[in-house]
């Protein structure tokens, strides 16, 4: 699936402007995570982590207490409704590992829970740590060398939260 046929899911599915633009924000970050990633060489399903991005929160569109509060039920909820819809079982299954990302099978989810969390400027370290470990594994490149390349990707996207939390505040 394109990103833009995702877009095109999530309005259909009803999508309120707020959760249009948390995935428009969270896939800026997303955007900044994949132009490292190949830049490193990883070879990665960038149609893949884009329309993960923009689908990852749909069970909010049956869920929209959690569009302002903390909560869980979106997970299962989107899983299950992108399935109805015929997505396939890999995508519709970041709505649950975007949060549950320690059980995610593939680094494109992890990609897809590290920009949901940097682009508010939250640094999650187990999470960053286990990234750039399945992409050391990946490109069979040195530690250190990933690390640092990803890590001032994550510190840039981070150090741009304020701007971005700001647009959230105002869906246009």
């Amino acid at each position: 699936m394109k990103q833009q046929q995702a877009f095109e899911l999530l309005r259909r599915l009803g999508a309120p402007a707020r959760l249009v633009v948390h995935v428009e924000l969270v896939a800026e970050a997303g955007e900044a995570i994949i132009f490292e990633l190949e830049s490193l060489g990883a070879p990665i399903d960038k149609d893949f982590i884009l329309s993960g991005i923009v689908l990852h929160d749909v069970g909010k569109t049956v869920h929209f207490s959690e569009l302002t509060q903390e909560g869980e039920l979106h997970g299962e909820t989107g899983r299950d409704l992108l399935l109805r819809e015929g997505v396939e079982p890999q995508l519709a299954e970041v709505c649950v590992s975007h949060a549950a990302w320690r059980e995610a099978k593939t680094f494109e989810e992890l990609v897809i829970a590290c920009a949901d969390k940097l682009w508010k400027g939250k640094r999650v370290s187990d999470l960053e740590e286990l990234l750039v470990r399945r992409v050391c594994e990946e490109i069979q490149l040195g530690y250190w060398e990933v690390f640092t390349c990803l890590d001032g990707c994550f510190e840039e996207i981070a150090g741009g939260s304020d701007e971005r939390l700001e647009r959230s505040r105002s869906p246009g």
